[in-house]
């Protein structure tokens, strides 16, 4: 096992139980075929989107960086990626 996947089992260890069940359920995969969709992203961008979003849950990446990572993972416009982090702000983020 690599050094990546032990820190993000640990990290996902550390996380608060609503975050794991949020991760373990298939309800992310389904958000962020709605983001996409929503936002016009082109289909390649979901796997980004996804492993950012998840990457922010676990607290590999501040809050205060998430449009940052949004628009360079994704390769989206900062205005996209601003517009993306409120939904996920007022969505998935306050679920958990």
């Amino acid at each position: 096992m690599d050094t990546t996947q032990k820190h993000l089992e640990e990290l996902f260890r550390l996380a608060n139980p609503q975050v794991q069940t949020y991760l373990a359920s298939n309800d992310l995969d389904g958000a962020v075929a709605i983001l996409g969709k929503l936002h016009k992203l082109p289909v390649g961008s979901y796997l980004p989107l996804k492993n950012t979003i998840m990457l922010i849950l676990l607290g590999a990446i501040v809050p205060a960086k998430a449009v940052e990572s949004i628009e360079n993972n994704c390769r989206i416009s900062t205005d996209d990626a601003y517009a993306i982090a409120q939904d996920l702000e007022e969505t998935i983020f306050q679920k958990v």
